[in-house]
């Protein structure tokens, strides 16, 4: 565990986990935009 904590203290450590971070946000905003995405779709294929 030791050994851990002193690895991710490196700057390749920070890069890897601002990469996670930007693609939990990415994640994040895809789940909230989806329903509103299906709504789109399905309301654009009942207007048609």
């Amino acid at each position: 565990m030791d050994t851990q904590t002193e690895h991710e203290a490196g700057p390749d450590a920070q890069e890897k986990a601002q990469r996670v971070q930007r693609i939990l946000y990415w994640v994040m905003g895809g789940m909230m935009l989806l329903p509103f995405v299906v709504i789109w779709i399905t309301g654009a294929i009942r207007f048609e």
